[in-house]
This record gives C-alpha cells, sequence and structure tokens, in this order.
C-alpha cells in the first residue's frame, strides 16, 4: 500500500517521469538515422565505385575494339600491298615473255 508520502512524491515526479520515455525515444531515433545515414553513406561510396568500375569497363571495351579494328585495317592494308606486288610481278613477268 501507498502511504500518503509515496503518493505525493509520484505526482510532484510526474513531468520528470514523462521526461524519462521522451528522452529515450528521442536518443534511439537519433542513434537509428544515425545508422541510417551512415548506411546511405556506404551505399553511396559502393555506388561510386561501382559506376567507376562500369565506365572503367566500357572504356576498356572500346579502346580493344579500336584496337582490332586498326589490326584489320593494318591486315587489310598488308593484304592489297601484296596484290599489288603480285600483280605487278606478273606484269613485269608478262613484258619478259614477250
Amino acid at each position: 500500500m501507498m502511504g500518503p508520502n509515496l503518493g505525493h512524491l509520484i505526482l510532484e515526479l510526474n513531468p520528470v517521469i514523462a521526461i524519462i520515455p521522451a528522452t529515450l525515444a528521442a536518443y534511439f531515433t537519433y542513434l537509428l538515422s544515425k545508422r541510417k545515414s551512415h548506411r546511405e553513406e556506404l551505399f553511396q561510396e559502393i555506388n561510386y565505385w561501382k559506376n567507376t568500375a562500369e565506365e572503367e569497363r566500357k572504356r576498356r571495351i572500346k579502346a580493344d575494339t579500336e584496337a582490332e579494328e586498326e589490326r584489320k585495317r593494318r591486315i587489310k592494308a598488308e593484304t592489297e600491298t601484296e596484290e599489288v606486288r603480285q600483280a605487278l610481278r606478273k606484269e613485269r613477268e608478262n613484258k619478259k615473255e614477250k
């Protein structure tokens, strides 16, 4: 049983008792938002590196494609040059035979 002094004490501390849960709720809300913002920073960093890697991959693919095209052009030019040489040789041989 509560005595008269305890009931009076509870009434006097009532504002303080109400502040404690509100303070705890505010603190836990702060902690959650802090974790959320940290998590968002991590996601932003992960996305930055993911985008950087994707751009590098695209650049490498483009460079490889350009190098392959250049190699094909050189091979084609060398083949055409060899065909021209063979045609000139045949002309010379035909002139010698005449």
